[in-house]
Order: C-alpha cells, then structure tokens, then sequence
C-alpha cells in the first residue's frame, strides 16, 4: 500500500519519482507548494515531505513558497491549534515564523503566515477560508525552478528521435 496513491503497491522511491517526472514534464516553475496535514504525522508521511521539500525543491531557498496547513482544526481551541502549528512545523522541519506578503481582495497589502490551521468552524470560517486562499493563490515574489537532473536532458521522452 502506498500512502496518497489509492493503495497502489509502489515503493516510496517509485512514487516519489513518478510525482517528479510528471511535474518536470508538464512544468517550469512552481509557485506554491501546499502541504495538507491532519492527525498524526506518520513517519513516512515525514520522509515523503521532507525529500520533496529539503531534497528537490530547496525549501531553504524557497520558504514563502511553502504553505503548510493543518488540516481538521475544526472545534479546536487557539492553544490546541497553535500547538498542531507547532506540532507539525517541528516534525517536517518547516519554519513557523515564515509569513508572504499579500493583496487582499480590496487592494490592501497584508501579511500572511505559510503555515496556518484549517477547520470548518463556522465562526471563523470566512476569516480562515479568506487567508487559506491569499496565501495559496497570492502571487510569489519569486518562483521555484523546478529542477531537472543532469540525465533528464538526455532523456528520450524529451526529444524526438528520428
């Protein structure tokens, strides 16, 4: 069973490089990177993470173009929610004070936290739901050049042979 890819048998290493081919096929830059978290953090769940974050798109580099998001924070108190933040910010090793300037809908220039929580409180899900979308839909600063290995320039799938 292969966690995300409705229970297929692949390895982990087989997933992580089919997510890889298809975004190097079908993209250039990447302008966000959005990380969904609930519950537990397992520890595969982890791993997957981290090698997309640390070891392919240079999370060091390319902060504010990494949202976290804790996910099912509905009926949550503050405390129980920033602690989740800091939860998940400890165990995938993402930085919880990164914030991305934004337009709002009015024109007005705000900050935004990467990493928040999310849930389906109906007193606060339009404030929720308005800073999940600005910082998911914002335009960057700057992009992520999506990085190619030195053999994907070679490859076959990528010129024509005659």
């Amino acid at each position: 069973d292969t966690v995300g890819m409705c229970d297929t048998v692949l390895s982990e290493f087989e997933v992580y490089e089919m997510i890889k081919d298809s975004i190097r096929s079908n993209m250039v830059y990447i302008d966000k990177v959005v990380i969904v978290c609930a519950g537990r953090i397992e520890g595969a769940h982890k791993d997957a993470v981290k090698q997309f974050k640390d070891k392919w798109l240079d999370y060091e580099q390319n902060k504010q173009n990494f949202v976290f998001i804790y996910n099912k924070s509905d009926g949550d108190s503050q405390d129980i929610r920033e602690n989740n933040r800091l939860i998940m910010c400890e165990e995938l090793r993402a930085d919880i004070n990164v914030q991305e300037i934004v337009r709002s809908p009015e024109g007005s220039r705000m900050s935004i936290k990467c990493v928040q929580t999310l849930g389906v409180d109906l007193s606060v899900v339009e404030s929720e739901l308005k800073h999940f979308k600005m910082v998911v839909l914002s335009k960057p600063d700057s992009r992520i050049t999506v990085p190619m290995d030195p053999v994907d320039h070679l490859c076959s799938r990528k010129c024509t042979i005659l």
